[in-house]
């Protein structure tokens, strides 16, 4: 087993340990951001760039 193969098993052993059968069932939709945060990462990101 690969380097990458066995940290993956050991990532899905720790969040099955921690969260059961649940943890391992695959989502019914990506992941999301909210309208606000996406607004306040384009200003940080600015100020991060152009302000300092």
């Amino acid at each position: 087993m690969g380097r990458k193969a066995k940290y993956t098993f050991r990532e899905w052993s720790n969040l099955y340990k921690a969260n059961g059968q649940e943890a391992l069932k695959p989502k019914e939709r990506n992941s999301s951001y909210s309208k606000e945060f996406k607004e306040w990462s384009i200003v940080h990101i600015f100020l991060l760039l152009f302000l300092l």
